[in-house]
Formats: C-alpha cells, structure tokens, sequence
C-alpha cells in the first residue's frame, strides 16, 4: 500500500472510531430523564438581625400555605456557610413551571397564603414584609433520582 493509501485508511478509522461513541452520546442526550423530580433551591441570607423575624414568616406563614397545598416544604437552615436558610421547592412541571411569567404553582400558593392571611392584600403585604428581610438571595435549578417505579409482579 502506498503512503497516502495508509494515511487515508488510518484517517477513516480513527474518525470512525469518534463517530459511534459522539452518535451515542447525542442519542443519549435527547433522552428524557425518567424518574427524577424537579426543584427550585432558593439560598437565603438574612439583614443582620432580620433572621428571626424572617424565620417566624417561612415558618408561621409560607410553610403553613405550601403544606396547605398538599406540597412538601423542606427548608434547611444552616449553621455554618453563607447562607441563613435553603428552601427547595418541587416544580410540578419539571423544567416547564419555569416558562411562565407567573407559574400555575405560584398562583396556587399566593391563592393558599391569601385564604390563610385573609384576603390577597394580606398575603402580598406577608411577601412584602417577607421580602424586607432578605439581604441577598441566590436561585438555582436542581433534579433528584427517584427509585425506579415498584414492578407489578
């Protein structure tokens, strides 16, 4: 075989050998993700001495309204790092909740909150005050594996 013959043959396999393995891997990238859940994390820090006012409107008001949804709520406080609290809020609509302006889950909780402060003004003068408190904040998007579903036997 001639020089150029080899480099040509060498050329195609070593691209072949790239090709299968990157057709794969966009294969599986366009994979929907299967048994997971999907959260807004929401890191908190507090106005140097708002944090227990703070802590009585998530506890008192905002968890009561979520709860009162039948959704978890789950807020961790933390004892060390930047942040005064975390609060991990479960998208009902996987990454989707997340192309309203307003979500049908946002609505819903301003709805909870309102019937339990009495009224829509009550609840947006809670955020408001909620609000008040928060020195800084941080968003971001988070997926949990779930066990797979139980197999019929």
């Amino acid at each position: 075989m001639n020089k150029i013959t080899s480099l040509l043959l060498s050329a195609s396999i070593a691209s072949g050998a790239f090709l299968v393995p990157t057709i794969s891997s966009a294969q599986d990238a366009l994979k929907k993700r299967e048994n997971t859940r999907y959260y807004r994390v929401i890191n908190l820090d507090f106005k140097p001495g708002h944090t227990d006012a703070a802590w009585d409107i998530l506890y008192d008001k905002i968890a009561p309204a979520v709860r009162a949804m039948d959704k978890d709520f789950v807020a961790l406080d933390w004892e060390s790092g930047p942040w005064d609290s975390t609060v991990y809020i479960t998208l009902d609509d996987g990454y989707g909740s997340l192309e309203y302006a307003t979500s049908p889950q946002s609505a819903a909780f301003m709805t909870s909150l309102a019937k339990l402060e009495g009224g829509e003004d009550a609840a947006k003068a809670v955020m408001k005050e909620w609000a008040s408190h928060i020195d800084n904040d941080s968003s971001g998007l988070a997926h949990m594996h779930l066990p797979p579903p139980a197999k019929d036997k």
